[in-house]
């Protein structure tokens, strides 16, 4: 699926064969912001030719996949992994937690079709998390995590394992302390809902 960052690199660094960049942004929710931090690697022909320098801001645009991985426990587990096509120079307003600088109004949207791969489950909090299938141009279906809050809740929570719809997301990774220790996890926060039918998004 593709998506849009404007954030503020954090560090950035290259190998023969790729480039990786971490910037930080805070993006409107209309409740009390995302705070992120993203890496996206750039391979191949889209590695960068020249580093962007620290503290620039920047924006990106990238693909999201599902990577499957062996977690410590043994248990499989998935996290979403962003490639670069693009990356250009921007400006905006920065602001520091600590000592880590963050884009406010940062742009972090992630728009993809995609189908519901089970009935979405609806929390007394106020939220529903759904698991949805997004297929690329290959063939390959990548799985994604998604929650929607608020007013768009409801709209989720009335759809059915194999509805057809199309998000608007940000991309956000939490983190959960459980007894074995903190487990951190991508999400995909819905911030717009249609349903339609699919179409392929992770290209």
């Amino acid at each position: 699926m593709q998506g849009t960052l404007t954030g503020v690199i954090l560090n950035a660094t290259t190998t023969d064969t790729q480039t990786t960049v971490k910037l930080a942004g805070i993006t409107d929710n209309g409740h009390r912001g995302v705070t992120w931090i993203h890496t996206v690697t750039f391979t191949g022909p889209r590695r960068l030719a020249t580093l962007p320098a620290e503290g620039s801001v920047v924006r990106v645009t990238c693909m999201a996949t599902q990577q499957v991985f062996q977690g410590r426990d043994g248990q499989k587990a998935s996290a979403v992994t962003l490639l670069g096509v693009t990356l250009t120079p921007h400006a905006g307003p920065i602001t520091r937690k600590g000592s880590t600088p963050f884009l406010l109004q940062a742009v972090n949207e992630f728009r993809f079709a995609a189908f519901l791969t089970r009935d979405p489950v609806r929390k007394p909090v106020g939220v529903t998390e759904a698991r949805v299938g997004v297929r690329d141009r290959k063939g390959h279906t990548h799985y994604f995590n998604c929650e929607a809050w608020r007013a768009l809740a409801p709209t989720l929570g009335a759809r059915r394992a194999a509805a057809e719809l199309t998000l608007t997301c940000i991309l956000r990774r939490d983190r959960v302390d459980t007894t074995a220790g903190a487990r951190a996890f991508d999400v995909m926060e819905v911030i717009a809902l249609t349903a339609q039918g699919v179409a392929n998004a992770a290209d």
